[in-house]
C-alpha cells in the first residue's frame, strides 16, 4: 500500500476528495487529504513539508482553480 499525498487548490476539494476515495478502493487507503487532517490551529506548512516526506507518490490536481 502507498501513502498518496494529494495537492489541490481548495477550489478542487471534491475532485481531491473523489480521487482519496478511488485510491481507497484500490487499497492505498493510507494517504493524506489536507481538508480531513488539518485541524485549527496546525502549523500547516511544517505539517504539509512532513507528510509530503512521509509519502510514496504525491498527486497533483492540476485545474485552472
Amino acid at each position: 500500500m502507498a501513502r498518496v499525498f494529494i495537492s489541490h487548490a481548495s477550489a478542487d476539494r471534491q475532485v481531491a476528495e473523489q480521487l482519496q476515495a478511488d485510491l481507497s478502493r484500490m487499497g492505498h487507503a493510507d494517504g493524506f487529504l489536507d481538508v480531513e487532517q488539518l485541524r485549527v490551529g496546525d502549523d500547516w506548512e511544517r505539517r504539509l513539508y512532513e507528510e509530503i516526506s512521509h509519502c510514496d507518490a504525491l498527486l497533483i490536481v492540476v485545474t485552472a482553480a
